[in-house]
């Protein structure tokens, strides 16, 4: 995932209902996570944002741990 704009805060806020933490997300930067096992959210911002959100029919850290063990 990353953003692009010009906006001051939309900090982003990722975690589990026990556990969460937020970074300071700037435009252009990127965030790779499993959206799947961690909720996330973004802070209020003013300007203008987007955002590019890129997912994958099979988890990107599950190929990683196959080409691990082989």
């Amino acid at each position: 995932m990353t953003n692009i704009g010009r906006y001051t805060g939309g900090q982003l806020i990722v975690g589990t209902e026990d556990t969460a933490f937020t970074l300071d997300y700037k435009p252009g930067d990127f965030v790779l996570f499993n959206s799947t096992l961690l909720k996330h959210a973004v802070t209020p911002f003013e300007g203008t944002r987007a955002a590019l959100v890129f997912f994958s029919h099979r988890s990107v850290f599950a190929c990683n741990e196959a080409q691990s063990q082989s």
